[in-house]
């Protein structure tokens, strides 16, 4: 429904979620709702500061239980915005998305939608900026013979593979706004073939959109919870 009160509402009443609990319960329970113990959170000026400490156990939860889901073949590693507007440190503005301010996270998904993870850090969008147009930067696995590149053209591109690798790394023409004509970009082997299997977390977000817990939040960890609760719906 358009506001979770309307549950309650003598027009809109719905007994299977009103006949549970009133609703001033549900909203007191809503403002009290905690998944970590605020005593315990350091300082900002502390080097071991952790900007999602209210939400880490849930979030470590939620992660280990995308792990125990088998993994596709084949898998796109993309971002997704979790719409907020308060106030955050973590809330972004990212012009090109239908919901241009909320709290920007990476996923890993397969070609059906499903959600994984990867822990893996690579060369930030900057730093492979400065390097240039073609840049990237990888890491490898041996035990699982798996490779994880992160390639700039235009913007950044992740990349997972455990059959693919970076070489041979092929030139292409590409445009530049810049110079106004085709050069050549150095591009990966497994940058070719990942076009032709991107898309997967694009779809997850669609399925969340769908099934969004609709329910006004001010507090950002609220927010990130409802979302990744959103996320294990579409993952079910």
């Amino acid at each position: 429904m358009p506001s979770y009160r309307m549950y309650w509402a003598d027009a809109t009443r719905f007994s299977p979620i009103a006949d549970v609990m009133v609703r001033n319960r549900f909203d007191k329970l809503r403002t009290y709702f905690h998944v970590n113990d605020n005593s315990n959170m350091k300082a900002r000026d502390d080097p071991n500061y952790d900007k999602l400490f209210k939400v880490r156990p849930f979030i470590d939860r939620t992660r280990t239980s995308f792990l125990e889901t088998e993994p596709e073949g084949y898998n796109s590693v993309d971002e997704l915005i979790i719409p907020f507007k308060g106030r955050s440190s973590l809330k972004q503005y990212v012009k090109n998305k239908p919901h241009k301010w909320g709290i920007k996270v990476f996923a890993r998904a397969g070609t059906s939608g499903i959600v994984n993870c990867k822990d893996c850090t690579l060369k930030t969008d900057n730093e492979l900026k400065k390097l240039g147009r073609g840049s990237f930067d990888f890491r490898s696995e041996a035990e699982k013979n798996a490779i994880a590149l992160k390639w700039y053209d235009n913007k950044a591109v992740h990349l997972v593979s455990s059959y693919k690798e970076r070489n041979p790394v092929e030139n292409v023409k590409q445009w530049s706004v810049a110079e106004g004509k085709h050069i050549d970009i150095p591009k990966p082997k497994i940058v070719k073939k990942y076009n032709c299997f991107i898309g997967g977390v694009d779809l997850h977000d669609i399925l969340v959109v769908l099934y969004r817990s609709n329910i006004g939040v001010k507090q950002f960890y609220l927010r990130i919870i409802f979302h990744l609760l959103d996320m294990c719906v579409v993952n079910g």
